[in-house]
């Protein structure tokens, strides 16, 4: 079997994960990216998606955006709930600078991927007014699940949860307990994308998610959030754990940047990202955008099973009126909450960035619905997948394949051409080397023989070898040098007496 990298529903490594997603996609793109990305792990088999909620106002458009890209993944019939109230709702918002990139609440790329992207049937012409309420969606797709099996990512505001909460027994006539009983027997995690880690208030302003604007008097009904927040952390049941990851793990995280190298039509994915990013872009990088909700989403499913994140048992608490948090992670206040800080160390962030882009990049396992018509497409600047056609390759992605074939080509080449010349250099040392010089013939030209030990300790012409730079005398006797300066004509001593009798 596979991987649980690549793991499929046929692999059956891991249980799937029961996921509920509540998101508020509206604003940052980084919630298109999550969504995306929840539909690539529910095709790889390692999550079931039960339902996703919308909490933000911007109704109806923000659930309709939600259900193209259900519907573009093949999930078109996914349960969608939203919520339907005065926080995020452009109609009662009105924001004064600095807040006017937020356009009131509706956004950057919202209104085009409604526009251009065909939505699940709930959500179409007037029947979107009849579109069950977040509170309604939650309480069914918990009553459904196992005990103790769903993990609940929670991407945007706490309108939903807290509502959740506060929802009564038998709430529409369900037959159901209250919320608060539902989620400690239902749900197993809540991983939550929102706060500081280390907030410092005289310098960072409050984190989005739990705050908004912060109690500014120039945001309108976002100022509400701090107390929505802070009510959902005091209600949620201690039995049931929740998962912070704040703002300092995402922000450097930067994924879905080649997703505006894709053609216009592509993908609603890519689409979001190239609106927002165009719009927006020096909230974007190289890399895409900053990661906080794909993050989230892909903890909710993998958990920490590649140890990346340092986990930091403590206590989040949040104040009602201005929505800034504090972490207490180390006072009795900490203890025994169940509630837990996801830190990052800079040196996995690279690694969670391409582990996200390769599930962004990857292209709907279901059948995707008929496309509108798109323009020529522009040659990729690197190897990508169209995510709409998963099942005929494009003109792209043929081009696509021939500079992979000619890239592997010049590669192999260049390999080969290394190769031999390193040979060639091997040979051509072999050759240079000089041969050793066998035993010199002697004088009287005899046919050479092996030497003995003693010859071998004179050199070819019989005068002793050179050792440590010196001439070896063998020894000789007396009688011997007499003999010898008798042949020469005299003895040596002659010559120290002075001039002979014939030189006078």
């Amino acid at each position: 079997c596979i991987p649980r990298r690549e793991v499929r529903p046929q692999c059956g490594i891991m249980p799937a994960v029961d996921l509920v997603v509540d998101t508020d996609l509206s604003i940052d793109v980084d919630d298109v990216g999550a969504l995306c990305l929840a539909h690539a792990l529910a095709d790889r088999g390692e999550a079931q998606l039960l339902a996703m909620t919308h909490d933000s106002g911007l109704f109806p458009h923000g659930v309709r955006a939600l259900s193209a890209i259900n519907k573009f993944y093949g999930r078109g019939d996914l349960p969608i709930g939203a919520y339907v109230g005065e926080v995020g709702d452009p109609e009662s918002t009105h924001v004064e600078p600095p807040f006017l990139w937020t356009r009131n609440g509706r956004g950057h790329y919202v209104d085009e991927l409604v526009a251009q992207w065909p939505q699940g049937g709930s959500t179409t012409g007037r029947s979107v007014a009849k579109l069950p309420r977040a509170v309604r969606v939650l309480r069914d797709a918990l009553a459904t699940a196992a005990d103790a099996s769903v993990v609940i990512a929670a991407i945007g505001f706490a309108t939903n949860l807290r509502d959740l909460l506060r929802s009564p027994r038998d709430s529409d006539g369900d037959g159901l307990p209250p919320g608060v009983e539902l989620v400690r027997e239902k749900v197993r995690r809540l991983v939550w994308m929102g706060g500081r880690a280390r907030p410092v208030w005289s310098i960072h302003p409050p984190e989005w998610n739990f705050a908004a604007c912060g109690g500014e008097a120039s945001c309108g009904p976002y100022n509400k959030l701090g107390e929505i927040t802070n009510v959902t952390l005091d209600e949620w049941p201690a039995a049931v754990p929740i998962s912070f990851l704040g703002f300092e793990a995402g922000v450097e995280v930067q994924t879905g940047g080649f997703l505006r190298d894709y053609p216009d039509g592509s993908s609603p994915c890519a689409d979001g990202y190239r609106a927002f990013c165009s719009r927006m872009g020096g909230w974007c990088g190289v890399g895409g955008r900053a990661s906080w909700d794909p993050m989230a989403v892909l903890y909710a499913v993998r958990g920490n099973s590649y140890g990346r994140y340092d986990i930091e048992p403590g206590r989040m608490m949040v104040d009602p009126r201005s929505g800034r948090n504090t972490w207490d992670h180390r006072g009795g206040l900490s203890r025994g909450t169940g509630q837990e800080n996801l830190l990052l160390s800079p040196r996995w962030y690279t690694n969670i960035s391409a582990e996200i882009d390769r599930l962004l990049y990857e292209a709907p396992l279901l059948q995707p619905p008929s496309l509108p018509p798109s323009p020529p497409p522009r040659p990729p600047a690197s190897p990508q997948p169209l995510l709409a056609s998963p099942g005929s390759p494009s003109l792209a992605s043929q081009e696509t394949d021939g500079l992979m074939l000619a890239k592997t080509a010049l590669t192999s080449a260049f390999v080969l051409l290394l190769l031999l010349l390193v040979l060639l250099e091997c040979a051509l040392v072999t050759v240079r080397r000089p041969r050793r010089p066998a035993d010199p013939t002697p004088r009287d030209g005899a046919a050479s023989r092996p030497r003995s030990k003693a010859a071998r300790r004179t050199r070819g012409d019989g005068a002793p070898r050179q050792k440590h730079g010196r001439r070896e005398r063998p020894w000789r006797t007396l009688r011997e040098d007499e003999q010898e300066l008798g042949q020469e004509g005299g003895y040596a001593g002659a010559d120290e007496a002075g001039p002979s009798a014939g030189d006078s």
